[in-house]
């Protein structure tokens, strides 16, 4: 006889399968799926569960809908760690909201709730622009005293942080790989991508070289190093050691050693090896891996292939052969592309082919007063002149606070709160004199 069917609450039913729905959300990214689900969390009295809501911030997060997130947080009275954690996540991803990852961190602190092991390296992320080496500083002085740096994936989030801060960021990072008593991989991988980064190629070959273990993160990294200095030879000698090769390997060396080993590149490695070439300005070898493309492997150039050759051709000053290819493409030239062009007509002094790249980009872009001034100054050059009237657009900047974007141009007086904005300018003006800074003036 069968044991009686025990059913689980409705509750626990509904949790589950509101889980079910936040986890798969990402997928998607439906707005209006997201707001329905919300929508039965409050219904269900979910709103308030410290490991339901955690799944609407990521879900807000990922729907680039921080307002969302922020709201959904909020509605618990007592967040508990993963609820912090994933909002400091979630925080740390936006460009214009890193700032609320540390307000996230400190109310936290204030909470008396106490951080783990994910909480920094989330909070690290936040750690970019002009104060990002004072904030790394901070979080690593948290980390100290928290005792957090015996868990090796605490410290090598810093040493990332680190790295990506300059001389003075790379120094603490070397500093604090240094002093680690246990090393992986990823702790090394860290300190020479940091190294490759700041372009001291002979200083990460060096770590390279005393690492006891290495991945193919790390052959890849730096194989793409050496390739983009020009060090070929070295690439190559790489290359040929590497105990396993993925697609990535092969985009800095040639063609001939991906047909040996049987592998087909696809689009993204052909780009790989045409941005190569053009680095070290190898034309000839440009030339054959393009002409290959379609006729060895039938894939069709796309344009950003087209780009990096007429880009390699117009640095190397065949002008007419990188005007020809141009022409040749199966779509309209973007403006990036006549960019390119003109900067080359600039460098060599084509005044022929700068006005037909000129005035290609008018066509594409006629309000750009840049491109205006570009054919003004090769007329001048050329003792003609020009007038269309163009004006280079006024300097702005804009601020968001409390979700209103407010966005101030050079000499506006439009703005409803200028007087008082003009009169903040002119107190600040006072305190910087009195500092002893004086703004310079260009005429």
């Amino acid at each position: 006889m069968l044991a009686p069917t025990t059913r689980a609450p409705r509750w626990t039913s509904q949790r589950r399968v509101l889980e079910l729905h936040l986890s798969e959300l990402h997928k998607c990214g439906d707005l209006d799926r997201l707001k329905q689900i919300q929508a039965q969390v409050y219904k269900s009295h979910l709103h308030r569960d410290p490991f339901v809501v955690p799944k609407l911030v990521s879900a807000y997060s990922l729907c680039g809908r921080l307002p969302g997130a922020l709201s959904a947080f909020h509605q618990v009275p007592s967040p508990n760690t993963l609820l912090y954690n994933t909002l400091i996540r979630a925080c740390a991803h936006g460009s214009r909201s890193r700032s609320l990852a540390f307000d996230a961190f400190f109310d936290m602190r204030r909470s008396e709730v106490f951080p783990d092991n994910f909480t920094y390296p989330f909070l690290l992320k936040a750690c970019l622009g002009p104060s990002a080496l004072s904030q790394v500083e901070m979080v690593h002085a948290h980390v100290v005293k928290l005792g957090f740096l015996c868990d090796i994936f605490v410290p090598n989030a810093l040493i990332d942080a680190y790295s990506k801060n300059g001389g003075l960021g790379l120094v603490a990072a070397k500093k604090m790989f240094d002093g680690m008593p246990e090393r992986d991989t990823v702790s090394w991988n860290t300190v020479i991508a940091g190294l490759v980064r700041a372009g001291d190629v002979k200083e990460a070959r060096q770590m390279f070289d005393r690492m006891p273990e290495r991945d193919t993160v790390t052959w890849n990294t730096l194989l793409d190093a050496h390739a983009k200095a020009g060090e070929m030879d070295e690439a190559f000698e790489l290359f040929e050691r590497m105990p396993e090769r993925n697609v990535v390997s092969w985009s800095p060396v040639s063609a001939t050693a991906r047909r040996r080993e049987g592998i087909r590149p696809d689009g993204v490695t052909f780009l790989g090896v045409l941005c190569a070439c053009t680095h070290v300005g190898f034309i000839e070898e440009a030339r054959k891996y393009f002409a290959s493309m379609e006729r060895d492997y039938g894939i069709v150039p796309q344009i950003e292939h087209y780009g990096c050759m007429i880009d390699l051709l117009g640095r190397g000053g065949l002008l007419k052969e990188a005007f020809d290819l141009t022409k040749s493409m199966p779509w309209e030239p973007n403006a990036i592309i006549w960019g390119s062009l003109l900067g080359a007509c600039r460098v060599h002094n084509n005044v022929e082919f700068a006005e037909e790249a000129v005035n290609e980009l008018i066509k594409v872009e006629p309000s750009d007063a840049g491109n205006y001034a570009i054919l003004s100054n090769i007329y001048a050059a050329a003792g003609g002149g020009m007038g269309t009237g163009a004006q280079k657009p006024a300097g702005s900047s804009w601020i968001e606070l409390g979700d209103v974007v407010h966005e101030f141009t050079v000499g506006d007086r439009t703005h409803p709160e200028s007087d008082r904005i003009f009169m903040m300018l002119d107190r600040i003006g006072e305190h910087l004199k009195k500092a002893g800074y004086f703004p310079r003036a260009y005429s």
